[in-house]
């Protein structure tokens, strides 16, 4: 594994931890998730196997520390490994075509909609939501969404140029 791209790995959980730690509840406690930003982009950089795993199990405990809703620890931890996986599997099959702004972008909000969705779903199974599904997706998820795209899009902008300057 290589070390600097551990290294900003952690930096980005670090990041991504202060934005989901700032960000208040909405409804009944559930935040968006502004983690998620962060973990696309980590794994973006360094998608090995190794990475996506540690990526997902320490983004998992940190959104399960700040969450605010009852019972999202749980859900959380779930959601971001099924999550990742997920977004190394779309990865490792769209090598080519998402290596650029706009493929992270992309991601940034597909990757947002599967994770809200695995969240919602994990939280709805062990203990209920406190409204409709589809109410909290369309209320919580979708927006999240649509503002994790310019996010990624920007953060991933300003990581590569930093890379590109100390490498």
């Amino acid at each position: 594994m290589d070390l600097r791209k551990s290294i900003i790995s952690s930096l980005l959980l670090a990041m991504g931890f202060v934005f989901h730690a700032i960000i208040p509840g909405l409804y009944a406690g559930v935040k968006p998730d502004f983690m998620l930003v962060f973990i696309v982009i980590a794994i973006l950089i360094n998608p090995t196997k190794q990475n996506t795993l540690l990526v997902s199990f320490m983004g998992g405990i940190l959104t399960a520390i700040t969450t605010e809703i009852s019972g999202g620890q749980l859900a959380n931890m779930v959601d971001k490994l099924v999550t990742c996986l997920l977004l190394y599997l779309i990865i490792q099959v769209f090598k080519d075509k998402i290596q650029s702004i706009l493929g992270a972008m992309i991601l940034g909000g597909v990757v947002t909609l599967i994770s809200g969705g695995i969240f919602l779903f994990t939280l709805f199974i062990t203990l209920g939501l406190p409204m409709a599904f589809s109410l909290m997706f369309y209320s919580i998820v979708i927006p999240t969404a649509l503002i994790n795209i310019p996010l990624t899009g920007i953060t991933y902008y300003a990581i590569n140029r930093a890379l590109m300057i100390y490498s």
